[in-house]
């Protein structure tokens, strides 16, 4: 990509050459220039803004240094390994910035618009999202696009983002996280909420008690899923014996051996009506515990009418399932 910049040549009178008019010539600035030197400035160095950019070393310096012939100015004066930013490059940085985003923004419409017809979709999701919510999208997605072949891939929210942001997924399913944006090539809306409860094995002494506290529960074993530490959501741990267990039916199942678990209550339902599984109620708790969920997405294929739809069908889903 090629930037045509406008270039004013006024009257000089040098070596008796009088110039009466003003001549106006053009001077490439390419893409690769402006990002390189982006790179360098968000980076501190050429190194490591090779790193950043996926390019060599010496392809950044070339780059940069093209650039600093076409304006006429240094752009960075090298003191040690680092590369410290002139006056005018730091005048020039946030249009470079907001240049390399617009493009960037620009190659990803571009793209998506010939992914009309897509074959196959990739929705990963976490752990802690209902089997139940998970399976209702599938019937909606499945009724609407009979031919489209769907992938669901458990990955936690780092895994999730990268293959959104390599354009390898269309969306995942993710516990929000506080204070915690998506990254610049992916989009976020809320899901809703959902409820979940203590349950445990119908013989387990713990659903015998008229009353159980959390000191009750701290006393014996508790499943946990280990994405519950990646989240933060630890007010769902309580005992200080835990064993993690990265599946709901095979804590249903492990249940049956010891201890008891927070269990979201879409899938809960559905072991309660086999009678693997009882819910008993914590005296200390006065509301259930939430977990907030969200839809992240890929903005390389937003503008795709199959994703639009999608996007649709699973806002409805959300709308039925969650609070």
């Amino acid at each position: 990509m090629q930037f045509r910049v406008a270039h004013f040549l006024y009257p000089s009178h040098n070596d008796g050459d009088i110039r009466s008019s003003c001549v106006l010539g053009e001077i490439m600035i390419t893409f690769e220039q402006v990002n390189c030197f982006r790179a360098v400035y968000e980076e501190g160095s050429y190194s490591a803004a090779a790193r950043a950019i996926d390019k060599d070393r010496t392809t950044v310096r070339e780059h940069v240094l093209a650039l600093e012939d076409v304006l006429g100015e240094a752009l960075f004066s090298i003191q040690g390994k680092k590369a410290q930013p002139t006056h005018f490059a730091s005048h020039l940085y946030p249009r470079a910035r907001h240049l390399v985003k617009q493009a960037q923004d620009f190659e990803s419409v571009a793209f998506s618009i010939q992914q009309v017809a897509l074959t196959q979709l990739t929705l990963c999701y976490d752990i802690q999202v209902p089997s139940q919510l998970l399976a209702d999208v599938d019937q909606r997605i499945s009724e609407v696009f009979p031919h489209l072949t769907l992938r669901w891939l458990q990955r936690d929210r780092e895994h999730a983002s990268t293959l959104l942001e390599k354009g390898l997924a269309h969306f995942a399913m993710m516990p929000t996280l506080r204070d915690v944006s998506p990254p610049e090539k992916i989009g976020a809306f809320r899901m809703g909420s959902c409820g979940y409860g203590v349950y445990v094995h119908p013989t387990s002494s713990l659903n015998g008690s008229e009353q159980v506290s959390i000191q009750d529960l701290s006393e014996h074993p508790q499943l946990v899923s280990s994405n519950v530490f990646i989240t933060g959501e630890r007010t769902m741990q309580v005992s200080n014996q835990y064993h993690e267990v990265n599946s709901v039916d095979l804590t249903v199942r492990l249940l049956g051996n010891r201890g008891w678990a927070v269990i979201n209550h879409l899938d809960a339902k559905i072991y309660e009506q086999q009678g693997l599984i009882s819910r008993i109620k914590v005296s200390d708790l006065v509301h259930d515990y939430q977990t907030s969920l969200a839809l992240l997405y890929s903005f390389a294929f937003e503008s795709n009418p199959t994703i639009k739809k999608c996007m649709q069908l699973i806002r409805e889903s959300c709308r039925e399932l969650l609070t």
